[in-house]
């Protein structure tokens, strides 16, 4: 379940490959990439801490982490912030 919750996207795209083109590795630890994919992706916290065998409680601590890392108010911002790099990123490519 670990790549299902982490690994790629409807569209192959690999989120955590993303953020680290990004910049954002720096920012972010490798589990708190995981973490953010999978939330963006609409997982809830209980099924993201199941597919990476963590506690929910450690997921959301990671949560909070990522937040405060990414410089935003709430975890949609963040999952928004994270899309907008995708997004980047795609156009970049395709240029």
């Amino acid at each position: 379940m670990t790549e299902d919750v982490c690994a790629q996207g409807s569209q192959g795209i690999n989120l955590p490959e993303i953020l680290r083109v990004a910049g954002m590795p720096q920012r972010l630890t490798d589990i708190e990439k995981q973490i953010l994919w999978g939330i963006a992706k609409g997982t809830s916290d209980r099924e993201v801490a199941l597919g990476l065998r963590i506690h929910e409680s450690t997921v959301k601590k990671h949560v909070g982490s990522i937040i405060k890392k990414l410089g935003v108010r709430t975890r949609a911002e963040a999952m928004t912030l994270a899309f907008l790099e995708r997004t980047k990123l795609e156009n970049k490519e395709s240029k």
